[in-house]
């Protein structure tokens, strides 16, 4: 298994670099919802809907799949795709990915792991805390352990 974990926020380049430069024929990108939201955005503005278009577009070119990783609202309620809050326009891209087996929600997941947040567990890991330990599953501690991982750990602000 390959696992690549980042905070890159160009979801439709990456999809299309993977697609080019790398021989996977089958790959399923796991996004927060927050990730998505960030792609289709909630104003019906051109910029959202453009963002929306281009990451669409990669997907399908790369006959990718993407697995919404849910999260937890105030009241501790699991939300999913459907929950998202979008542009009407969005929610019908939303709705054609779906259908078209595109786009779903991950099953099966452990709802310990939904109070983690990715950008602080990679600020830590590349910081010399060890508080992201607590964060991360046992057997991907060790496995980020071993392979040095922190040393390409990167922490961009948007």
């Amino acid at each position: 298994i390959t696992v690549m974990v980042t905070n890159f926020t160009y979801h439709s380049k990456l999809i299309d670099f993977l697609h080019v430069f790398t021989t996977i024929n089958s790959l399923h990108l796991v996004l927060g919802l927050n990730n998505l939201k960030r792609v289709f955005g909630e104003k019906e503005d051109s910029k959202s809907s453009i963002q929306a278009l281009q990451f669409i577009q990669s997907i399908i070119q790369a006959d990718y799949r993407i697995l919404a990783f849910p999260e937890l609202n105030e009241n501790g309620d699991l939300l999913g795709i459907e929950d998202i809050k979008l542009n009407l326009s969005n929610k019908v891209l939303i709705s054609y990915l779906m259908t078209m087996d595109r786009i779903d929600n991950m099953e099966s997941i452990d709802e310990e792991l939904l109070s983690i947040r990715s950008e602080k567990a990679l600020e830590q890991l590349n910081g010399d805390s060890s508080d992201w330990k607590e964060m991360v599953p046992s057997n991907l501690v060790n496995w980020l352990s071993e392979n040095r991982i922190k040393q390409h750990a990167t922490v961009r602000s948007n």
